[in-house]
Order: structure tokens, then sequence, then C-alpha cells
């Protein structure tokens, strides 16, 4: 998770210290790491960080070379005693040490709303136009595919080339592929006017413990 040991730039790590100072930085981050290693240690890497940008070593944000837009992000708030997250995908981190090693503070998600953290930090981390023609480009690659078979069939004829007999209950082989229920014209239309307007709003969510949160929570 440090800056100096980067090996996956995509994410983005921010901390408000207890004298109100927040830096942020871009690395590889694991939710679960960070709630094992506990407050006292992450605080201490916080704190070596922040010495090195004071000696002029370039591991802040806007110092970093990001090739890509990140996918999720988290900020420490020593003041408020709080970890906040966000994600574009999904939001299944195993957290289970939290509770036990970070007692006093508590744990939010913030759904698919980076904007919030670009508040925080002060920094771009995401631009709308990317994303709509990155959906773009995955569905027309999905398209492409065509209608696709059953997966246990693939798994099941893998397995076969390698000697093992797999047997599987009938209704698994009751497959029934999705099917797209608007002309592809219709969607690209949609996304080309998505692309063009304003952004959309972050979206409401379903939390971990089935709760309904507002995007500006």
């Amino acid at each position: 998770m440090a800056p100096w040991t980067i090996s996956n730039e995509t994410d983005a790590f921010s901390c408000t210290t207890e004298n109100n100072k927040t830096i942020t930085w871009g690395n590889y981050i694991d939710l679960e790491n960070i709630a094992l290693l506990g407050p006292n240690k992450m605080h201490t890497l916080v704190n070596k960080v922040i010495q090195g940008c004071n000696e002029g070593k370039p591991w802040q944000w806007n110092l970093q070379t990001h090739n890509k837009q990140p996918e999720k992000g988290i900020h420490i708030d020593y003041i408020n005693k709080t970890i906040k997250w966000w994600s574009i995908y999904e939001d299944d981190w195993a957290i289970n040490p939290f509770n036990a090693l970070w007692p006093g503070w508590t744990l939010h998600s913030k759904g698919d709303n980076y904007e919030w953290h670009e508040n925080i930090t002060g920094y771009k981390m995401r631009d709308w136009k990317q994303d709509v023609t990155q959906c773009k480009n995955t569905l027309t690659q999905t398209i492409k595919q065509g209608i696709r078979t059953n997966p246990i069939e693939r798994l099941t004829g893998a397995l076969a080339k390698q000697g093992v007999d797999m047997r599987v209950r009938p209704a698994t082989f009751q497959f029934v592929p999705s099917r797209m229920e608007q002309p592809p014209e219709r969607i690209f239309a949609y996304l080309d006017r998505l692309e063009s307007d304003e952004p959309l709003p972050p979206a409401h969510f379903i939390n971990r413990d089935g709760e309904i949160i507002p995007a500006c929570q």
C-alpha cells in the first residue's frame, strides 16, 4: 500500500491526520490488510509518507503517474475515527478483523460515489466520458461473443480432457441464455446521449447489512 512499493496505481488512498492535514497517494489497496494492520500501524505508515513528501519524494497523488482511473478508494480519518471507501464494481471485501482491531472506529461504504473522494482530496480521479466509453467497449465485446453456452458444459468438457469424471445434476443443464430485450442500436444511442450529457449522480446502493443508502451520505 505504500507509494514507494507501487504494484498497482489504480486505487486511491487518502488519510486525514489529527492536525487536519490530508494526504493522498495511489497504490494497491486491500481493505482487509488495512483492517489487520490496525490504526497505530496505519498511522506509522501515513507519517512515513508525510515525512517523505516533505523531503521531496514524489509520492503524492499529483506527482505520481496514473495509467488508469482508480477503481476503488479508501479514506482514513483520524479526527472522526472513520474509514470510508468506494468501489465501482463490488462491495465484498473481507473485513472481519475490523471490529476487533479498530475499537471505537466506524466503517462505511460509499458505493460507487468516487466524487465524494474527489471532494475530500481535491484530485480528479475518474472521467465520465471515459466511463461511458469503457461501458460501450465492454458491451460491444459482449455482443460479439454471441449467445453463450452453458458454463457447466465448458467446465465438464475441460475436466473430461484431464480425465476427471464430473457428474452434474440434470437441472444444471436447464440453461437459458440471457436475451437482449432492446436492440443494440437503441442501447448505444442511449449511451451516446449519456456521454454528451451531464454525468449521472452516484447511485443509491444496498450495503452489506441490507440497508438502502442514499448516494448523498
